[in-house]
């Protein structure tokens, strides 16, 4: 059995992205929530939108792939997951010509709120069982 010291000096994980891309570094997760202005017609188009934003997504070399996620008790609860190699990558992607355009068209559909709700955070395991 090893010392505590020897687990200390675990190696950085090696982080797979959900496109099932290998990186050596910690990914960034971007995780933001919306919520649709109802869960049938605004919803569909919240998610009809959002798969088309993919391409322009991909257009960023940082960019490593994401996942929608629907609530399963409030059919109009979002939280969007976008994985980054870095926090610049995903700054820069924000400056992109026709991003903002995206972003308005998006939330067209949803319930107005006062600000834009989204939080960084670094992924530390990855050992998603779906992915392979």
């Amino acid at each position: 059995m090893g010392s505590l010291d020897s687990a200390a000096r675990v190696p950085e994980p090696r982080c797979r992205s959900p496109l099932g891309v290998r990186q050596d570094a910690r990914m960034i997760t971007v995780v933001s929530q919306a919520w649709s202005k109802d869960e049938g017609e605004s919803a569909d188009s919240y998610i009809a939108m959002s798969a088309a934003f993919l391409d322009f997504l991909k257009q960023h070399p940082g960019f490593l792939g994401r996942r929608l996620i629907r609530g399963v008790e409030d059919r109009t609860h979002f939280t969007n997951l976008r994985f980054f190699d870095s926090l610049e990558s995903y700054e820069e992607l924000t400056q992109l010509e026709g991003y903002s355009d995206y972003m308005v068209a998006m939330y067209e559909h949803l319930k107005p709120y006062d600000s834009y709700p989204r939080e960084f955070m670094e992924v530390v395991l990855d050992d998603d069982p779906v992915i392979r």
